[in-house]
């Protein structure tokens, strides 16, 4: 079995051994001269300033394109008027909708309770009737929990 490197080192024998005594004759090509650096570092300079340009064209137009399509004050169907923190991450906002006021708790998962609590219920919620303006007193109150208690 002829192994690789034996073949390789008599190709390479052979190769050297026609090239003579003096070797190949050849000779590397002169270096050329060094390069100033001074246009060198005006043309990177000037790269970067096109690039900062460009990036900074792009953030004007992003933010003219997000201030541009926000709606105007008076304009607005939606607008918070408080917030209350309970925490760190969730709260209770205040929020006019078209002229009614909804309350809505807030979690990092989303919302978590919504309710309103202004506008005329009637033309909101069919079928809603309000109840009489006249609440029990502490009195009736008490008397009916003693008659449940007798009454167990």
């Amino acid at each position: 079995m002829i192994r690789w490197w034996d073949v390789w080192n008599s190709f390479s024998s052979a190769l050297l051994q026609s090239s003579g005594e003096g070797g190949s004759g050849y000779t590397p090509p002169v270096a050329p001269p060094m390069p100033e650096m001074a246009p060198i570092l005006l043309r990177l300079a000037a790269m970067m300033g096109v690039v900062l340009l460009v990036l900074a064209g792009l953030a004007v137009g992003i933010w003219l394109a997000r201030r541009s399509s926000s709606v105007p004050e008076d304009r607005r169907v939606l607008r918070l008027l408080q917030q209350f923190w309970l925490g760190r991450r969730c709260c209770w906002q205040l929020i006019e909708a078209d002229g009614c006021r909804v309350l809505v708790a807030v979690d990092p998962s989303g919302i978590k309770f919504c309710h309103l609590i202004s506008g005329e219920f009637a033309s909101l919620l069919p079928g809603y009737e309000p109840r009489s303006s006249t609440a029990p007193s502490v009195e009736e109150i008490m008397s009916l929990l003693a008659a449940s208690r007798n009454a167990a």
